[in-house]
Protein backbone atom coordinates (compact mmCIF):
# COMPACT_ATOMS: atom_id res chain seq x y z
CA UNK A 1 0.00 0.00 0.00
CA UNK A 2 1.45 3.53 -1.34
CA UNK A 3 2.11 5.27 1.60
CA UNK A 4 1.63 9.06 -0.58
CA UNK A 5 -1.49 9.91 -2.29
CA UNK A 6 -1.67 10.73 -5.69
CA UNK A 7 -2.03 14.46 -5.48
CA UNK A 8 -0.67 14.59 -2.59
CA UNK A 9 2.20 17.78 -1.51
CA UNK A 10 5.61 15.54 -0.46
CA UNK A 11 9.26 17.44 0.73
CA UNK A 12 12.36 15.63 -0.13
CA UNK A 13 14.04 14.68 2.91
CA UNK A 14 16.82 16.13 3.76
CA UNK A 15 19.49 13.54 3.36
CA UNK A 16 19.22 14.00 -0.49
CA UNK A 17 21.20 16.19 -2.69
CA UNK A 18 17.55 18.12 -3.62
CA UNK A 19 16.60 18.86 -0.03
CA UNK A 20 13.85 20.61 0.87
CA UNK A 21 12.40 20.53 -2.68
CA UNK A 22 8.35 20.65 -2.57
CA UNK A 23 6.61 18.49 -5.31
CA UNK A 24 3.28 16.84 -5.89
CA UNK A 25 3.76 12.60 -6.18
CA UNK A 26 2.20 11.93 -10.06
CA UNK A 27 2.61 8.49 -9.96
CA UNK A 28 3.14 4.92 -7.91
CA UNK A 29 4.98 2.43 -8.81
CA UNK A 30 3.93 -0.85 -6.97
CA UNK A 31 7.06 -3.15 -7.96
CA UNK A 32 9.69 -0.77 -6.45
CA UNK A 33 7.98 1.41 -4.21
CA UNK A 34 8.83 4.68 -5.84
CA UNK A 35 7.09 7.56 -6.52
CA UNK A 36 7.25 9.63 -9.99
CA UNK A 37 7.16 13.76 -8.16
CA UNK A 38 6.39 16.29 -10.45
CA UNK A 39 8.56 19.59 -9.43
CA UNK A 40 7.27 22.04 -12.40
CA UNK A 41 6.28 21.88 -15.19
CA UNK A 42 9.46 20.49 -16.57
CA UNK A 43 10.84 18.83 -13.93
CA UNK A 44 9.56 15.37 -13.19
CA UNK A 45 11.33 12.77 -11.03
CA UNK A 46 11.25 9.60 -9.30
CA UNK A 47 12.29 8.86 -5.90
CA UNK A 48 12.53 5.97 -3.23
CA UNK A 49 9.41 6.24 -0.68
CA UNK A 50 12.26 6.66 2.35
CA UNK A 51 13.12 9.93 0.51
CA UNK A 52 9.89 11.55 0.57
CA UNK A 53 8.16 13.06 3.39
CA UNK A 54 4.45 14.52 3.70
CA UNK A 55 4.14 18.64 3.84
CA UNK A 56 1.55 19.69 6.34
CA UNK A 57 -1.21 22.47 5.37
Amino acid sequence: MPKFKIGETVQIKKEHSMARYIGIVVAYQNENHTYLVRFSHDQVLIFLEEELAKMNA
